[in-house]
């Protein structure tokens, strides 16, 4: 939102007409470097579909990122674009990222997959969410934290939760936390308004998700939405409390309850989970 072709001209020390000449608009100039940072994604996957089984795929695909931001920060590399703004790209741009990043989607997808021994497709898709949610987060767990030599060793200490799992070993399931009851007091309508706003929000961004799409999506006017809201930035704020909130109690009740640490987690992650595709969710 905040960054300008006249802006980016002056960083690189070019007058702006000489950027207009290859790039009309900004969208065009942030497409192209959010296709070029797709396709260094997926040149890491498709290396590493050489490997083995899938868990070493997704040794070799972690190891990838890790080399390849590595190479970023020594300057062996050019910069890496993050998705998060990608939803809030207008059209034609849009189409175009979001159909190389999905083609980049079923590359990881197919490195989790064995052949002869398909896993179902919503167990196959979870798989490669979390995959590509965790590459997605690697630069800012990397990023300041540790020596680029460190990277990756860090990158398979990764890889080890994802394959092996948090406990390593059998754990025996517990049941969801029981005398819990999220927001028992909220009013309906700001529940309704934060609801909203949160699914807008995790759909299309901060960006994307504009005072206007919410009021329209609830079928009511910006009148209304002012007189629960001062600001759109006090809204995403509630949003982000409420959201908080219930985290919390489901992680207190938890901790509270009977039972190995292991289990108690996997109590609180099913109802938070729980939570999430209700009629109360989203987070």
């Amino acid at each position: 939102k905040s960054a300008t072709l006249a802006a980016i001209a002056e960083r690189v020390g070019l007058a702006t007409n000489s950027i207009t000449y290859y790039y009309r608009k900004k969208e065009d100039l942030a497409q192209a470097c959010l296709l070029r940072s797709v396709a260094a994604h997926d040149l890491v996957a498709q290396a590493a579909a050489a490997a083995g089984s899938p868990a070493d795929r997704v040794r070799a695909c972690l190891q990838g990122h890790a080399e390849l931001l590595a190479a970023v920060e020594r300057k062996q590399h050019p910069p890496l674009m993050v998705f998060n703004d990608t939803r809030a790209m207008p059209e034609p741009q849009a189409s175009l990222v979001f159909e190389a990043y999905g083609d980049m989607y079923r590359h990881l997808r197919e490195l989790i997959d064995v052949p002869g021994q398909p896993l179902p497709r919503d167990a196959l898709n979870a798989r490669a969410h979390v995959l590509l949610s965790v590459i997605n987060w690697m630069p800012s767990w990397l990023g300041g934290n540790y020596e680029i030599d460190e990277y990756p060793r860090v990158a398979r200490h990764i890889a080890d939760v994802l394959v092996q799992g948090i406990g390593q070993g059998a754990c025996e399931a517990m049941p969801a936390i029981t005398g819990w009851q999220p927001q028992p007091n909220a009013d309906a309508k700001s529940e309704s308004f934060l609801r909203t706003a949160t699914w807008l929000l995790n759909d299309q961004g901060y960006r994307g998700a504009s005072v206007d799409k919410i009021a329209a999506q609830m079928n009511r006017s910006k009148g209304a939405f002012y007189h629960h809201h001062d600001h759109k930035l006090d809204l995403i704020e509630a949003c982000f409390d409420r959201t908080f909130d219930v985290l919390r109690q489901a992680l207190c009740l938890a901790q509270r309850s009977s039972g190995p640490s292991l289990g108690r987690l996997f109590s609180a992650t099913l109802a938070i989970t729980q939570f999430q595709v209700s009629a109360g969710g989203p987070l």
